[in-house]
């Protein structure tokens, strides 16, 4: 890939194209773009036939895409030299994921609280940003402008809610880091991380 994408141009913040346009310039990389109602903000995949991928999901706020496309990109370049030897989040990809972000640190004009996720994430790298409290908290505002969203912890056990993909839930009992949460209308029992974005339903 060589130049980015111009609905990509579009999507992320203004001053991080040329950082992702270094990112994504690699021999063999294919980049897919979908919009779906889902908990999953990307993907990295690996093919013999097809080569590397990296799939985003546009349905994120431009400050939380940039991040996923360094976590994907991390995916890639962690894969590229260890091949599938390594754990997924391990060491490997914490540091060059934390790497990747130390350079997004640097783009112009990138508000203060954004600053500070970005220094928050690069010192301890996870799976996913949504499962760190003090991340997740500064973020909503980004992911829900009209203050529709809330964090899972803030609602009361027995609320309902939906998440990204849609489906409504019931929270229940905390086990450990993660609450119970009842899929609505079936006794299907998913553990979901208590800073995770949801949106109440009334």
């Amino acid at each position: 890939m060589n130049a980015l994408p111009d609905i990509l141009k579009q999507l992320l913040p203004a001053g991080s194209h040329d950082l992702a346009a270094g990112w994504l310039d690699s021999p063999g990389l294919g980049l897919r773009l979908y919009q779906r109602k889902s908990h999953r903000l990307g993907a990295y995949v690996f093919s013999r036939h097809d080569g590397d991928r990296i799939m985003l999901n546009t349905r994120q706020h431009p400050y939380s895409l940039l991040i996923t496309l360094a976590h994907e990109v991390a995916h890639m370049r962690v894969t590229r030299r260890y091949g599938r030897k390594v754990r997924p989040h391990g060491p490997e990809w914490q540091e060059t994921f934390s790497r990747l972000i130390e350079e997004a640190v640097c783009i112009q004009d990138l508000p203060p609280d954004i600053l500070q996720v970005m220094r928050l994430i690069a010192r301890k790298p996870r799976s996913t940003h949504f499962s760190d409290p003090a991340i997740s908290a500064i973020l909503l505002p980004y992911e829900s402008p009209g203050g529709s969203h809330a964090l899972l912890e803030h609602l009361p056990a027995g609320s309902q809610f939906t998440l990204h993909n849609g489906k409504r839930y019931i929270k229940g009992e905390k086990n450990r880091t993660r609450y119970r949460c009842t899929l609505a209308g079936t006794n299907r029992v998913f553990l979901i991380g208590g800073a995770v974005p949801v949106r109440l339903v009334a």
